[in-house]
């Protein structure tokens, strides 16, 4: 056709085909323009179906004006041959940018935002895509992202539709769960799309993968892709999550508009641009409402119904987190302040927060009487206040209204959104055994878990549909392994039954794949499959500090430094006031061999909780290798002098004593636990440290091998503890790190 004239475009040159048409540069003769001219293929142009899908196209483009979208100037036919006119675009599909590797994160981006800005256009005119793919986003000489293509789109929700429902089309690789299932779809789809895009963009290859169509559907109707910083190092752990939220499999938990998408890809690049690594904690995010629901008050007369005042409160916090717009403080920081009487501003200030929740609790019998009350502290002025007398089983209620009353005295839109708090139960006797289970859960001795694991028991008895307390029980299995009060073949056994019964139950409940993660990582060491669980909490509840911790501690254990230490920062940020937020830092700061920052992480941990032993074992060791060895000895000295005893800081000290020379010493302490006296922690970790502050290497990895043949908790901190690294050569110890796939 070069040479020809169509219409009044004079064609110069063939551009491309595909399986749908022919392009080709054009000469306006009306206008003097350069365009490309889209032909339907000649073997489609008799195929009626194939005819209303090109005149689609047009429409739908036709419809949209926007820079990132190319824009089609006209549809016409000549000599029977129906064409598209639509911008010229001297440039390349990004598909070929991609097969050159990976895209570096400030231009990916920046064609991120282009693209998404397009997709914004489009869905707020109620058209969706549904083929977004890389071959269908053309990049131009000058760097613009264009969106080509729309010849599957169809009307959203309100608009005409343009296909008959149940049609599963796209391209295989890049289309969404309820896609490859013909189900009906949304602006969504579109997100998920472009979750491929970004994953490909990031790291060179498909999350998504098979030898043939129906093996790559499988894998996104059933499989977790590797994690983008798994596959490409150096990757910020943001766009990591931007990612996942796109590709989460039910379209519910993906970003919900691309206003979403879109702000946050923008925050990521300020970020970028401005050479840090983490988060803004100011500016836009700042200015959100924000919140904090402080612990109730306990008013009744029996001192043990505490459990019932926290968790009310914790339960108003786990229902404002689900509000779009609204930051609330997470319960670590906000339970911090229990008993203590400070200030609202210095609360506020604390907790960078605009407004503060109040409450009491008074229960007599099954007789409640709850107060709330907002108090905007800026202005130093009660907003809103109520008082609830009411029966116990109408607690979900009560806690419903309390949330629904600061939303809005916050002014925060609720989208779609009747009700906050979801009873996990419909017994009430099962929920208060729960929230008693749960307070003892949190305190996190022998004694306290022992008592929960008993209540925790009760409320799945009462109620053998109840996901939250299965849970529950499971973790408090799970930390009774870890401090050595069960036996490990016992509490994982245990511990892992249970929380699968929990997911089974409930597979949206977040905490449940957390905990089923920390099994997968400390009893079964399935490192994937571990990590999997974690992203799949954090996609279900990404202001968890508690899950972004236990996700930074895996990537810890497997050597994944920059990883762990900005999930450990999105921790923090998440929950500043949290001991467990501060001790992963300083955790991430030791293992990483950045001594002098845990330091600095391990003093902030003290200044919360002064009696913290694990706080002071870090310091000790981060002092010792940082070359202050009177300070170390100083520090865990005077730990295990002042504190009630402690297995770990107490291997700290006879380790810190080995190194200084002062070896009969240390050898009191190795004695002590070859004489099991640990009071719960299994010895065999224990007496490796000591082993290795005394130099007997040999030893020491004799003592490593039994607490790998015994799958104790702590043995896989060997990979990392910087204890280890004179034997970290030896073949012994190489093999005990392969036989819990660290090798």
């Amino acid at each position: 056709m070069t040479g020809q004239t169509i219409s009044h475009y004079k064609i110069l040159e063939k551009l491309g085909e595909g399986g749908m048409g022919v392009v080709y540069k054009a000469i306006d003769k009306k206008l003097d323009r350069v365009v490309a001219l889209k032909f339907l293929a000649s073997h489609l142009v008799s195929n009626d179906e194939s005819r209303r899908r090109f005149i689609r196209e047009a429409k739908a483009a036709a419809a949209l004006q926007h820079p990132n979208i190319c824009t089609v100037y006209e549809i016409d036919e000549f000599n029977g041959q129906t064409f598209i006119a639509m911008a010229y675009l001297d440039g390349e599909e990004l598909s070929g940018e991609i097969e050159s590797g990976p895209i570096k994160v400030e231009r990916l981006l920046d064609l991120a935002e282009q693209v998404a800005r397009g997709l914004q256009e489009a869905h707020n005119k109620g058209v969706v895509h549904r083929d977004i793919k890389p071959a269908n986003i053309m990049v131009t000489a000058q760097g613009q992202a264009v969106l080509m293509d729309f010849g599957l789109a169809q009307l959203a929700e309100g608009g005409s539709k343009l296909t008959k429902e149940g049609a599963s089309v796209g391209t295989s690789a890049y289309m969404s769960p309820e896609q490859t299932s013909g189900e009906k779809l949304d602006l969504r789809t579109d997100v998920w799309a472009l979750g491929v895009v970004l994953y490909e963009m990031a790291t060179g290859q498909l999350p998504f993968q098979g030898h043939y169509q129906q093996a790559i559907l499988y894998s996104i109707l059933n499989e977790m892709p590797q994690p983008i910083t798994g596959v490409r190092t150096g990757l910020p752990v943001d766009l990591e999550r931007i990612v996942n939220k796109c590709l989460a499999k039910r379209a519910d938990e993906r970003y919900q508009s691309t206003d979403e998408l879109l702000a946050d890809v923008r925050a990521l690049k300020r970020t970028t641009e401005s050479g840090t690594d983490r988060r803004p904690s100011s500016g836009e995010q700042d200015l959100r409402p924000s919140v904090a629901v402080l612990p109730f008050e306990n008013r009744s007369r029996d001192e043990d119904d505490e459990y019932l005042s926290d968790g009310i409160a914790e339960d108003i916090i786990n229902a404002l987190t689900k509000v779009k717009g609204l930051r609330v403080a997470a319960r670590s920081s906000a339970f911090h302040f229990k008993g203590k009487n400070a200030p609202l501003e210095e609360l506020a200030e604390k907790l960078r927060v605009g407004a503060v929740v109040e409450g009491t609790v008074r229960r007599v019998g099954q007789r409640l009487r709850i107060t709330a009350q907002l108090v905007d502290v800026a202005e130093g002025y009660q907003v809103w206040s109520e008082r609830y007398d009411r029966v116990m089983k109408d607690i979900f209620d009560v806690q419903d209204e309390i949330s629904l009353a600061i939303v809005d005295q916050l002014k925060v839109k609720l989208i779609g959104q009747q009700h906050l708090v979801e009873k996990p139960t419909e017994n009430d006797e099962a929920y208060q055994l729960y929230l008693r289970g749960r307070h003892h859960t949190y305190r996190l001795t022998g004694d306290s878990l022992q008592k929960a694991l008993s209540l925790l028991q009760q409320a799945r008895e009462l109620d053998p549909s109840f996901a939250q307390a299965y849970a529950t029980e499971s973790f408090a299995h799970a930390a009774l392994t870890v401090l050595g009060f069960l036996a490990p073949s016992e509490g994982w056994e245990k511990a892992r039954s249970l929380v699968v019964k929990a997911i089974e139950l409930d597979d949206s409940l977040a905490e449940a794949h957390s905990y089923y993660g920390m099994a997968l990582m400390l009893a079964d060491w399935d490192w994937p499959q571990a990590e999997a669980e974690l992203r799949r909490a954090v996609a279900l509840k990404p202001e968890d500090p508690n899950t972004h911790g236990w996700l930074a501690e895996l990537l810890l254990l497997l050597r994944r430094f920059d990883e762990a230490l900005a999930e450990a920062q999105r921790a923090y940020e998440i929950d500043p006031l949290s001991v467990e937020g501060n001790r992963k830092r300083a955790l991430c700061e030791l293992f990483s061999g950045d001594h002098e920052a845990c330091i600095q992480s391990c003093r902030r941990v003290l200044e919360l909780d002064p009696r913290h032993a694990l706080a002071h074992f870090y310091l000790g060791l981060a002092q010792y290798f940082s070359g202050k060895l009177d300070d170390a000895l100083k520090t865990v000295q005077g730990a295990s002098g002042s504190l009630s005893y402690d297995p770990l800081l107490y291997s700290g000290l006879g380790y810190v004593l080995g190194r200084a020379g002062r070896v009969d010493e240390a050898r009191k302490v190795l004695a002590e636990f070859q004489a099991g006296r640990t009071k719960g922690l299994p010895c065999s970790w224990l007496i490796s440290v000591v082993h290795l502050g005394l130099g007997e290497n040999d030893e020491a990895l004799s003592a490593l091998e039994q607490t790998v043949e015994e799958r104790e908790g702590l043995a896989t901190y060997a990979n990392v503890f910087p204890m280890f690294e004179p034997v970290r050569s030896e073949p012994r110890f190489q093999a005990l790190m392969r036989k819990m796939n660290l090798a």
